[in-house]
């Protein structure tokens, strides 16, 4: 059955266009002022032309990568060499003269702190290893409490409490972790009942089984 409603405004080109102004550097607020559209407008072609949402994406990437690369040559220092126009004199002949000279920019100390404490490299990384993050829906603001939530879960039950020795190891971890969270860990909003839910046992002796190294355990009986 065909969508009824206003028929959507967006046209192919608007990808490449977004594009290039996420490459100069754009917010979603400039793309807007540049369509004509509000930012409503902007976050509803994001889902419903994902071509126009992966031109967004692939632009402030590249943005982001020039950044990311200015502020590490500020970090660290760096040279280049420039032209200076001067005045020169022999004999009855006078004019100008272009002389190169190279310049030494010194390492910028806030640029090294903001470097350490913010490192771009990591999330270019995996950027480009197609692990970017997943950002809540447009104009649902209040998922962002569930998700804060669901971290500080993590990190308060889990990562905290465990030394990762590697990227495998810390998968296996949050799997663990993430069965344990879903079968297992009772939540007050769920009157107590994990978020896949099992029946009562009344008979048998209770058991404990221990979930990441003994650091929680879940109870049954047999």
């Amino acid at each position: 059955m065909p969508k009824r409603g206003r028929p959507s405004d967006y046209l192919p080109e608007y990808a490449d266009q977004a594009a290039k102004l996420c490459r100069l550097g754009a917010t979603d607020a400039e793309i807007a002022d540049f369509f004509g559209k509000d930012e409503r407008t902007i976050n509803r072609w994001k889902i419903d032309h994902p071509d126009f949402c992966q031109a967004l994406k692939d632009g402030k990437l590249v943005s982001d990568m020039e950044v990311a690369d200015r502020l590490h040559q500020r970090a660290l220092g760096c040279e280049y060499e420039e032209f200076r126009l001067t005045t020169s004199a022999s004999g009855r002949q006078s004019g100008w003269k272009i002389i190169p000279a190279k310049r030494v920019v010194p390492p910028d100390t806030i640029a090294r702190i903001f470097w350490l404490k913010n490192p771009p490299q990591g999330r270019l990384a995996r950027t480009a290893r197609g692990l970017g993050g997943k950002p809540v829906a447009p104009g649902s603001p209040w998922q962002n409490g569930f998700v804060e939530r669901l971290v500080g879960s993590i990190r308060r039950e889990c990562v905290d409490h465990i030394i990762v020795l590697g990227e495998a190891h810390l998968r296996r971890i949050l799997k663990s972790y993430a069965r344990y969270y879903n079968a297992t860990r009772t939540h007050l909003a769920l009157d107590k009942d994990a978020p896949v839910s099992r029946p009562v046992l009344r008979t048998g002796v209770v058991r404990s089984l221990a979930i990441l190294g003994g650091l929680h355990h879940r109870y049954l009986r047999i």
